[in-house]
C-alpha cells in the first residue's frame, strides 16, 4: 500500500506533493503503532520516487524533515516494527539518492552519515533484534552507499559487513 501512494502522490506538482506528504506526516506520534509503520514506508516511497523524476526535489526543507523523523526511528528505545519500517525507507531514498544529513560528525548521533552507519551496523550484529530487522539494516547500508556516489562512510560499512560475516 505504500508503494502504491508513493506512486500515486509522487507525480503531482511540487506544491501539492509536499501538501499531500506533509498530511502524512501530521500527528505521526499520535497514531498507532501500525499506522506509523505505514506512513514511514510512504514517506519514503513518496519522496524516492519524486527524487528520481526531480533531483532537486532532495533539497528541500520538507525532505530533510522527513528524513530526520525516519532516522529516529532508529534509536535504541524505539519499536522493533518502526526500526523496520525506517530500514527499509532508509533504504529506499539511499538507493534514489544522497540522505540529506552531514556526511561528517560524530559516531554516537544519528544525525551524520558516520552515525548512521554505525547504528545500523550495531542494529546488523546485534543478536537480540529479530532477523528480518537485522537483515533489512544490513540492505539499508548497501542502498544507501550506492545512491551516494560520495557517501564518505563505505569503508566503515564494508569493515563493519566483513567483520559480522567472521561471527
Amino acid at each position: 500500500m505504500a508503494h502504491v501512494c508513493g506512486m500515486i502522490i509522487s507525480p503531482l506538482d511540487t506544491k501539492d506533493f509536499l501538501t499531500t506528504v506533509a498530511d502524512l506526516d501530521r500527528g505521526f506520534k499520535s497514531k498507532p503503532l501500525e499506522l506509523q509503520h505505514g506512513l514511514i514506508l510512504a514517506q519514503a516511497y513518496c519522496y524516492s520516487l519524486k527524487m528520481l523524476q526531480d533531483a532537486s526535489s532532495s533539497n528541500s526543507d520538507e525532505f530533510k524533515a522527513a528524513t530526520k523523523t525516519i532516522v529516529e526511528q532508529l534509536k535504541e528505545d524505539t519499536h522493533s516494527l518502526l526500526m523496520s519500517a525506517s530500514c527499509l525507507a532508509l533504504g529506499e531514498l539511499g538507493r534514489s539518492g544522497p540522505l540529506p544529513i552531514e556526511n561528517e560528525g560524530s559516531k554516537d548521533n544519528l544525525d551524520n552519515k558516520l552515525g548512521l552507519s554505525e547504528r545500523l551496523l550495531s542494529i546488523m550484529k546485534t543478536s537480540k533484534l529479530g532477523m528480518r530487522l537485522r537483515e533489512r539494516a544490513a540492505l539499508a547500508l548497501g542502498q544507501i552507499c550506492v545512491g551516494d556516489l560520495d557517501f564518505p562512510c563505505r569503508q566503515v560499512v564494508l569493515s563493519g559487513f566483513l567483520e559480522a560475516s567472521r561471527v
